[in-house]
């Protein structure tokens, strides 16, 4: 199995309004004597849920036989780790990940499907984005032509506020799938 992880860690990746505010819209967090924001006991950003998610991820694959490579994006594609079956490689690199700027969200897949596409085996997609795409020069209809013709499903991940038409449209399209959740905290039960 040749694996393409793509994640996105834009700036919207530190706050899950899920679990910042309860089933009724009151808040669950509040301010200090500073005015400094004080989060709710057990809060986990997003970027740090989905970094422990990967990297469960990531050990249920057999590291003799596959291999995964990692794509990380904001603004633009900024993190790309090669096709590797080093787990300590792949763990670093989603570690390094911190949730800044905006989100290039279909030159990431882009450049994920390059990563994999030369690789022999099965070949898999796995995106996930917690935002719409606002910085990319590719369109999504691009991603779909390019992983049609390499022959690489993609399968997103969609959490909080996303355009779900078209994810889904990406994935069904690609023959992958796509999965949405509301909140950052069931990403493990997703991977």
């Amino acid at each position: 199995i040749n694996l393409g992880i793509v994640i996105d860690h834009s700036g919207s990746m530190m706050e899950d309004i899920y679990q910042l505010f309860d089933e009724d819209g009151n808040p669950l967090f509040s301010f200090d004597e500073n005015y400094d924001l004080v989060l709710p006991e057990g809060y986990t950003s997003p970027i740090d849920n989905a970094k422990k998610a990967v990297k469960t991820f990531v050990t249920s694959f057999d590291s003799t036989k596959d291999f995964i490579s990692v794509i990380g994006f904001s603004a633009t594609v900024d993190r790309k780790l090669p096709l590797s079956q080093n787990i300590g490689e792949i763990n670093a690199i989603v570690d390094s990940m911190q949730a800044d700027f905006s989100t290039a969200l279909y030159d990431a897949m882009n450049t994920g499907i390059d990563e994999i596409k030369h690789s022999d085996g099965v070949k898999v997609l796995v995106v996930l984005t917690d935002g719409q795409d606002n910085s990319s020069i590719s369109k999504w209809n691009d991603v779909v032509d390019k992983a049609i013709v390499e022959d690489i499903p993609i399968y997103i991940i969609g959490l909080g506020n996303v355009n779900k038409d078209t994810l889904n449209l990406i994935a069904e399209s690609t023959k992958g799938q796509f999965y949405f959740t509301r909140s950052s905290s069931s990403l493990d039960t997703v991977y």
